[in-house]
């Protein structure tokens, strides 16, 4: 105990000064003329987030990101806006290096609580006033903080730390302390890990003992002093994670309106007999996607209790505002099978009651959803026809008589991260393919939304993008009905002869929406002068074709080379014979991109490049781009980390069903690959590993094929970093023109 937080958490902030917020705006305004929209604007982009409502509706705290240039360094500070005005103004110090997020009101509208880095000292507790006049650290723990949740009406709070289980989080850093400083006992200096079960590593980190474990502990407020009671670690010497990783965080907790217990979600472990040990995860948690809903006491004593009684997902528990017997969460019903269908169910606490909230009719899975009109209503989001649309469902009715829900959006943005405001309100993230995110409150009476910021307005001024998109349908694989988006360059010309870029989205269950991406971002190619189509092929969500909903999003599976790959060349066939783009449009200076599963299909197109130009209505694609893809279907499920994946994609291990694996199966056919190719790949990308990138570029190269290896020692499977993210798209872009000539 006593060492530094520098020692067993890397809490080091550097001071690189407070000047320069606003240098990206000053930046476009000392530009005479707007320019071709490049990965330097994307960038340079202002990134908004993390928006939540004040108690009385009169306040959203939001995050607002931004990057130096100059610096290589961001910095993301606590803002306020006032709804009424749209008045924005920044709570908390600027200065470059610090990371703030987890933003929570107290009851009475005057204060925030959130996590920064600010102190120097890790990741902390922090708070201050809604005018922004006294920022002070809550917390010194000796480990970072991940994860916060504030019950504003009970003052209950949660939060996440990563520790060695059945331990503290004093005895965690002293251990790491003693790591890093070669104190090891009958070692000295050691770095090794010896594992008895999966995973060994998730996502992009490999697993060393420490687990995601939440503390309860109580807030005291006093003539503006905040204060935390001890808190508790509820999960004890549970070898679990909760959040759960890789990408769990408050969203899967809530309290209890009495205050008096809180749920969250973890990993199961059960054998056949379906009898379930909830204190460790063994190694099936890498090919079962069992979810367990838990419940704690917020005061001392008592046990945790989870419900293990549906094998499949559950997940994002939320208490009712004003009855604490009655529960919504998102429920799965399939098994193995992280994309079934996302319904909303309800839970009576009391009786074990647990109903379809959302009615089985709606086609669509269910992404985010909370309880709005003091619990007599819910609103979520979906996926439909490539827009992240916000529903309304009235959930007052008995169970068995569910209401359809209501549409509250539109079709020129997508929104999400549903917040509620009272009053028929709610508060919206809502994006689109020509402007960043900003926030927007939505009435429930009459669909109508209303922006309260607008941050990025200089950089939309001074950048020419692709302005018209559409959402187009031609008769894809098997003869279903397909959708697609299209952006046209920033200088298309009806009667021009434009360059064509098809971008194939990951997943594949997932899909090209209307959202602004701050990586695989359509305007960036538009900027660079190509047509763009995105095609949301068999097994991407939101289809309401004759092959409806999720059973467009199921027909992907063991069908991979199959129907998403006809709908790739019958795609492509349309907008350049069909559409409404037909005569403007190149059919012999086309070019692919795509990630994860799109890499998939790029290898696959690879050594089908004669199907895909067997109508003679194209000229084939000239160049391919894979980032982060599939080489060898066989060798990635015994190289991959989430075994439920491949599995459920070709039905079983992939020592049962070997030909499943081998059907589509990119290496099979490296005899036919002749198209220029970039390979692109992340170190820490343990989804689709290092090993398959070096495997192309290796087939390739042997075969005499122009082609390039792009490497990130230390990006996972995205490019997130601003500077990887630059060098990222430059390398692709220079590629591709090199026979797109865009």
């Amino acid at each position: 105990v006593g060492q530094t937080l520098a020692a067993c958490d890397g809490g080091i902030l550097l001071d690189l000064g407070n000047t320069g917020e606003n240098a990206n705006d000053d930046y476009y305004q000392s530009l005479d003329n707007p320019q071709p929209f490049t990965v330097r604007d994307l960038v340079r982009t202002d990134r908004l987030s993390g928006g939540v409502s004040s108690p009385d509706g009169k306040t959203v705290a939001f995050f607002r990101y931004v990057w130096s240039v100059n610096l290589n360094v961001s910095s993301t500070t606590l803002w306020t806006v006032d709804v009424s005005t749209g008045v924005a103004a920044r709570v908390t110090p600027f200065a470059w290096g610090i990371s703030e997020s987890n933003a929570q009101w107290t009851a009475d509208s005057s204060r925030l609580i959130f996590l920064s880095n600010r102190g120097g000292a890790g990741t902390q507790i922090w708070t201050v006033s809604s005018s922004g006049t006294d920022a002070t650290q809550v917390t010194d723990y000796p480990l970072s903080i991940q994860t916060l949740l504030l019950d504003a009406h009970s003052n209950n709070v949660a939060f996440s730390v990563s520790i060695f289980p059945g331990t503290t989080m004093e005895l965690t850093c002293d251990y790491l302390a003693a790591k890093e400083e070669g104190r090891i006992p009958g070692f000295g200096k050691l770095d090794a890990f010896l594992y008895k079960k999966t995973f060994i590593r998730h996502w992009d980190t490999w697993f060393q003992g420490r687990r995601n474990h939440i503390f309860l502990t109580k807030m005291s407020v006093s003539n503006g002093v905040v204060t935390f009671a001890e808190p508790r670690d509820i999960m004890n010497d549970w070898d679990v994670d909760a959040p759960t990783k890789p990408y769990g965080d408050m969203n899967e907790w809530s309290f209890s309106a009495d205050g008096k217990l809180f749920a969250f979600p973890r990993q199961m472990s059960c054998n056949e007999a379906g009898q379930c040990d909830p204190s460790v995860e063994l190694s099936d948690v890498t090919w079962r996607t069992d979810l367990a809903i838990c419940f704690a006491g917020t005061e001392k004593g008592g046990e945790v209790t989870c419900d293990t009684s549906n094998p499949a997902i559950d997940t994002e528990p939320r208490f009712h505002p004003s009855d604490p017997d009655l529960l919504s969460y998102i429920r799965t019903d399939v098994p193995g099978y992280e994309s079934s269908q996302r319904f909303i169910y309800l839970w009576r606490i009391s009786t074990g009651e647990q109903w379809n909230a959302t009615t089985r009719d709606f086609p669509f899975s269910v992404g985010e959803h909370r309880w709005v009109n003091d619990g007599g209503a819910i609103v979520f989001t979906a996926i439909i026809d490539g827009v992240s649309s916000v529903l309304y469902a009235n959930v007052t009715s008995p169970p068995g008589n569910y209401p359809q829900p209501i549409y509250v959006g539109d079709n020129h943005r997508s929104c999400g991260s549903v917040h509620s405001m009272g009053q028929d309100q709610v508060l919206l993230a809502c994006s689109s393919l020509y402007a960043p995110v900003d926030f927007y409150v939505a009435s429930l009476r009459d669909a109508n939304l209303r922006q309260i910021t607008a941050f990025n307005s200089e950089m939309l001024a001074k950048t020419l993008m692709g302005t018209e998109a559409q959402y187009l349908k031609f008769t894809g694989g098997n003869g279903d009905e397909v959708g697609m988006w299209v952006l046209t360059p920033y200088n298309y010309q009806p009667d021009g002869n434009h360059a064509v870029a098809m971008l194939i989205h990951g997943g594949p269950e997932s899909a090209w929406t209307t959202d602004w991406s701050y990586r695989w971002n359509l305007q960036m190619y538009a900027g660079d002068g190509y047509f763009v189509v995105a095609i949301n092929f068999h097994g991407s969500l939101g289809s309401t074709g004759n092959l409806m909903g999720q059973d467009f999003v199921d027909s992907v599976a063991n069908n991979w080379g199959g129907s998403p790959f006809q709908d790739i060349y019958l795609g492509l066939d349309y907008v350049l014979v069909d559409s409404p783009y037909a005569g403007s449009l190149d059919p012999e200076r086309c070019v692919a991109a795509g990630a994860s599963f799109g890499g998939f299909l790029i290898n696959y197109i690879q050594g089908h490049m004669d199907e895909v130009m067997a109508s003679g209505k194209n000229g084939g694609f000239k160049a391919l781009l894979c980032h982060d893809g599939m080489f060898s279907s066989v060798a990635n499920y015994y190289q991959t980390e989430e075994l439920w994946f491949p599995e459920h994609e070709f039905g079983g291990p992939a020592y049962l069903v070997p030909e499943n694996y081998e059907r589509w199966n990119p290496m099979n056919f490296v005899s036919k690959w002749n198209t220029p190719e970039m390979i692109v790949q992340g170190e820490k990308d343990f989804r689709l590993s290092t090993s398959q990138g070096i495997s192309m570029f290796n087939a390739l190269q042997r075969r005499g094929v122009d082609s390039q290896f792009l490497y990130f020692p230390t990006m996972n499977h995205w490019v997130f970093a601003p500077t990887e993210l630059t060098f990222w798209m430059d390398n692709i872009l220079d590629f591709l023109a090199r026979y797109g000539q865009p």
